[in-house]
């Protein structure tokens, strides 16, 4: 965090890419209220995972044209394979509370397995893995976990739907539509 290159900006959300001609210029994002632009010297990383990044490539004009239209964004590049294909890894984590406190260690990751659902398969699809913490998300735990608890947590690693990523506006806000169903035709 000490390096002079290195700017963390916390509460701040990424808008739009900004362009020069088809060339991503830097970054648009807004932060207490103001919308700030930043200028990148050599290039931009987009690094916000398997939904927010082609939701930042669509609001920004990257897309299936007739998709970004729908919305109202105007069209920087038709790439019709942004939002297509979209794969998740279904997680099943329980968490269990220990009669004493636990210690934290490490990563938290204490024990992992990964094997296969069917011995015909060529590679491992499914991995448990014991975290030394409680690991479920607000949405899944009802109250707060107790603080001496550790999970098991179950997880897909090679799902075989397919489904996409819609776009519901224009405004960076809106939420993303994600349709998991493998049941989708191409539009």
């Amino acid at each position: 965090m000490d390096r002079p290159n290195l700017t963390v900006l916390t509460q701040a959300l990424v808008t739009r890419l900004a362009f020069e001609g088809k060339e991503v210029a830097g970054v648009e994002f807004q932060r207490e209220g103001k919308l700030h632009r930043i200028k990148a010297t050599c290039e931009v990383v987009l690094s916000l995972g398997a939904i927010q990044t082609p939701k930042l490539l669509m609001q920004s004009g990257i897309g299936d044209e007739a998709e970004l239209k729908r919305v109202g964004i105007p069209l920087i590049e038709h790439l019709p394979g942004i939002g297509r294909n979209f794969q998740d890894h279904f997680m099943s984590p329980c968490v269990w509370e220990a009669r004493e406190p636990t210690e934290r260690r490490n990563n938290l990751a204490e024990a992992t397995a990964i094997w296969k659902s069917d011995a015909a398969l060529d590679t491992p699809d499914l991995q448990s893995f014991m975290v030394g913490a409680p690991y479920a998300s607000p949405q899944a735990a009802k109250v707060a976990p107790p603080p001496n608890s550790w999970s098991l947590t179950t997880a897909v690693l090679r799902t075989a739907s397919r489904g996409r990523l819609r776009l519901t506006g224009a405004d960076p806000r809106d939420p993303i539509d994600i349709q998991t169903s493998s049941t989708i035709r191409p539009t």
